[in-house]
C-alpha cells in the first residue's frame, strides 16, 4: 500500500485501484477549485490537470500564498507535495478543449465565456466559502462513487448554475480557539481563515508523513516531526498575513490545559475538531462553565456533523449528543460519532470542517444556531441534512 494513502486502504470496501483509473480536469482556480484541488489529492485520484491564466491575489485565496505566481502554478506544487504519486499538469492559459480529451471528469468552476462543452462532466458555481468547501467535498465524494461503481453514474454533479462568480468579501469577525489540528482541523482552519477569523490552534501532535495527503497545510517539506498547530500557523501566516494567528502546543485536556488562559483570551467562541471523548468532554464543561460559545465537529470514514452550544440559546454539547468514552453509543443516534480513532478520509473533513464554520458565521452574527446536529453521510444520495437532539440542558 502507499505511504499516504495508507490510512484510507484500510477501509473495508475502499478500492484505491479505482481511483487511480480517474483522471480530472478542474478548470478555474478560484476558492472551490482550490478546495477541490485539496480533496482530489487527498483520495489520490490518477491525475490532474489544471487551467486557469490568472495569479494569486490578496482576496479569496484558501490554500495559495499571494504572489505574482501563477495560480496553476502553484496548485501544481501543492499537488505534488501533498501526493507524489498523482500526474499532474498545469496549463496557465484559457481551456481549449483539447487540454480535456483525456479526462474522465472536467469540473469547470468558473463562469467565463471559455467554459468548454463535452459531454463529460461540468460544473459551475459560485458562493459563500464555507459552501464551496461542502461543496467540493460532495463532488469529490461522487466522483469516488462512480469509480467503486456504487450506483450508476450519468457523467453529471450537478446542472450548469450561472450564478456570477463575484468576489467572495472578506469578514473580519472573531476570535476564535480551534482544537485539534488533523485533518478536520486543517479545513476548518482554512475556512476560518478565508472567512477572515483570528484563529489560535491547540494540539499537541507533530506531523506524520501519512498526514499529508488529508492535511494539505502540511506540505512543507521539512515539516514531518514538527508540531502540527505551529506549521498551521506558519501556512495560514503565509496565506492571510493581514489575520492574527497563534499555536498551542498542548493537549487540551484536565492536567495540560490552563483553563484560566482559555477564558483570559476572551475567545468568540471554541470549536472542538478532536477525536476523543474525553477532550469533548472537557471543552464542553469549560465553555458551560464560562459561558463560551461551542462548535463540535466530528468524523468517521463516511460520516460526519457538527453540534453547537450557544449560551442560553441551547443545551450543551453532552446534552445533545451524549459524549462515550473508548466506544461509540450504538443505541442513540445522536451520538458524538468521532470517539475512536477510525481512518480519516478527505472528502468528509472538508465538508465537516466547513459546515463548523457555517455555524460560526451565524453564532458571530447574532444568528440563531443550528437547532439540532448538521449531518453528512457520503453513502446518501440526499448527504446533508439536520437531526434533532435534546435541546434541555440537565447542568443549568
Amino acid at each position: 500500500m502507499r505511504q499516504r494513502t495508507l490510512t484510507q486502504e484500510q477501509i473495508i470496501g475502499w478500492n484505491q485501484d479505482a481511483l487511480k483509473d480517474i483522471s480530472v480536469t478542474l478548470i478555474g482556480t478560484n476558492a472551490l477549485a482550490q478546495f477541490m484541488v485539496c480533496t482530489l489529492t487527498g483520495i489520490e485520484v490518477g491525475a490532474i490537470t489544471l487551467i486557469d491564466h490568472t495569479y494569486a491575489t490578496k482576496e479569496n485565496e484558501i490554500i495559495l500564498v499571494p504572489s505574482q505566481e501563477s495560480r496553476v502554478l502553484q496548485l501544481e506544487d501543492l499537488v505534488k507535495k501533498m501526493n507524489p504519486e498523482i500526474v499532474v499538469n498545469a496549463f496557465h492559459s484559457h481551456p481549449h478543449p483539447y487540454m480535456c480529451t483525456d479526462s474522465s471528469v472536467v469540473i469547470d468552476t468558473t463562469s467565463s465565456k471559455y467554459t468548454i462543452k463535452s459531454q463529460q462532466t461540468i460544473f459551475n458555481h459560485s458562493c459563500e466559502i464555507d459552501f464551496l468547501g461542502i461543496l467540493a467535498g460532495t463532488i469529490t465524494n461522487k466522483i469516488r462513487r462512480s469509480a467503486f461503481r456504487l450506483r450508476d453514474y450519468e457523467r453529471t454533479i450537478s446542472g450548469r448554475n450561472t450564478v456570477e462568480n463575484n468576489p467572495i468579501q472578506k469578514k473580519t469577525q472573531g476570535n476564535i480557539l480551534i482544537v485539534g489540528a488533523g485533518a478536520l482541523g486543517n479545513y476548518t482552519s482554512l475556512c476560518a481563515a478565508a472567512e477572515g477569523f483570528n484563529i489560535t490552534i491547540c494540539d499537541d501532535d507533530l506531523i506524520e508523513e501519512t498526514n499529508k495527503n488529508r492535511q494539505p497545510l502540511f506540505t512543507l517539506d521539512e515539516s514531518t516531526g514538527k508540531s502540527k498547530a505551529d506549521i498551521c500557523v506558519r501556512r495560514l501566516r503565509e496565506i492571510h498575513p493581514q489575520l492574527r494567528f497563534r499555536s498551542i502546543k498542548q493537549k487540551a485536556a484536565e492536567n495540560y490545559f490552563d483553563e484560566t488562559k482559555v477564558v483570559e483570551a476572551q475567545y468568540d467562541l471554541i470549536i472542538s475538531c478532536v477525536d476523543n471523548a474525553e477532550t469533548r468532554k472537557y471543552l464542553n464543561q469549560i465553555c458551560r462553565t464560562n459561558r463560551i460559545a461551542l462548535i463540535d465537529g466530528g468524523t468517521t470514514p463516511f460520516d460526519g456533523q457538527v453540534t453547537t452550544y450557544q449560551p442560553d440559546k441551547t443545551a450543551c454539547i453532552e446534552c445533545q449528543a451524549p459524549l462515550v468514552d473508548n466506544k461509540f453509543e450504538k443505541n442513540n443516534t445522536n451520538s458524538c460519532i468521532s470517539n475512536s480513532h477510525e481512518p480519516s478520509v478527505v472528502y468528509t473533513n472538508c465538508v465537516i470542517g466547513c459546515a463548523v464554520i457555517t455555524e460560526a458565521k451565524r453564532i458571530l452574527s447574532n444568528s440563531s444556531p443550528t437547532k439540532g446536529q448538521l449531518f453528512y453521510s457520503s453513502l446518501d444520495d440526499h448527504p446533508l441534512g439536520i437531526r434533532k437532539t435534546i435541546q434541555r440542558c440537565e447542568h443549568t
